[in-house]
Parts: structure tokens; sequence; C-alpha cells
């Protein structure tokens, strides 16, 4: 089993979401998708991935999502991607893919896996953008 999760998209008014996104049976997985404004190297995109599991030991509902699964190499995988607002040929405008980011994969054993990466300078020029996490 491979745990590959997705995360809503996160705009500029709302720069950080991290949400479960599947939590009917173990593992649980939590998802994060960000964007960071910064001065340093003018911001940066982060995805991250965490698998749970629930803590029968105790009466729901406190039990959902609350001990971390680890899972072996190769088992967690996360992928990032950037969108930006802006019109296609006929000129008509939504969210497109501007920066693609595949798949990476945990190295080890583990419950979480998580990537960032700076940019100098948006990846498709100034505009609005949106980070996706997962598929």
């Amino acid at each position: 089993m491979i745990i590959i999760g997705t995360a809503g998209p996160v705009q500029a008014e709302e720069p950080h979401q991290t949400a479960f996104v599947y939590t009917s049976a173990n593992p649980c997985v939590r998802n994060t998708a960000k964007i960071e404004h910064g001065d340093y190297q003018n911001g940066a995109l982060y995805g991250g991935l965490q698998s749970w599991q629930r803590n029968y030991t105790v009466p729901p509902p406190w039990w959902e999502c609350k001990l971390p699964a680890y899972k072996p190499a190769g088992f967690l995988a996360l992928a990032r991607h950037w969108l930006k607002w802006m019109p296609n040929a006929q000129g008509q405008w939504a969210w497109r893919l501007c920066d693609d980011n595949p798949f990476v994969y945990s190295p080890s054993w583990n419950y979480a896996i998580s990537r960032l990466t700076h940019y100098v300078s948006p990846p498709c020029g100034n505009g609005d953008y949106m980070a996706s996490v997962g598929t």
C-alpha cells in the first residue's frame, strides 16, 4: 500500500491549509499545502504528508487519528503543484498548472514526508498563485 494524499488548494488569502483527507480507517492521512511569502528568497512552496492511526485504547471520539503510523521506505508519496490564475489561448481564465514538482517517496521508515522549495521569483511571473499537494 502506498499512501498518497491531496490537500485542497491554498491561495494567497489563505496561505496554509492542513486537513485530514482520509479518516475512515487506518491509516489516516493528513496533508499540508502552503505558500510562503518571504523577503529572503521571495517565497516558497511547501507540501507535507503525515500518516496516522487510531488510538483504540481510549473511547471515541478521542481515538481518531492520534498515533503516528510508521511505514517502510517508499510507502509515503508526495507531489506539489503551483497553479496560476491566467487565461488560456481563447482568453478563458482559470487556475492553470504553472510548475509541477513530481512525486517524491519516503526514503526511510517514517510516518511523515515533506518538501520545501524556495523560489527567487514566482515560477510563472507575477500574479495570483495557488498551491496543491498530491494528485
